[in-house]
């Protein structure tokens, strides 16, 4: 935490060599989220219940699981899906198919 700053987000200034505060509207930030397990839905939960705008996720590819080979969905794209926001599941995130 930064004591001295009491809103906005901090950011280095080299030249001056002190912090520096810059102030950004929610609602002027546009958020891809990754993540996968369970534990990055509550993450995605909070900033979904504060109306940040999540305009993606980006999580793993569903997968066959368990012995009947049933294909499985993250936890991630469970709620994404549930709150209608665009999911991504690149095999690599490297992929040039992916980065464009």
């Amino acid at each position: 935490t930064f004591p001295n700053i009491k809103k906005g987000i901090p950011i280095w200034n080299r030249q001056q060599k002190k912090l520096l505060t810059m102030t950004i509207k929610k609602e002027d930030l546009r958020i891809v989220f990754m993540g996968t397990p369970e534990f990055a839905v509550e993450s995605l939960k909070i900033l979904v219940e504060n109306n940040y705008n999540v305009v993606g996720v980006i999580t793993v590819p569903d997968k066959p699981a368990g012995r009947g080979q049933k294909i499985k969905t993250s936890p991630v794209k469970d709620y994404a899906v549930s709150q209608e926001i665009k999911v991504l599941q690149p095999e690599k995130l490297k992929a040039e198919s992916f980065l464009e």
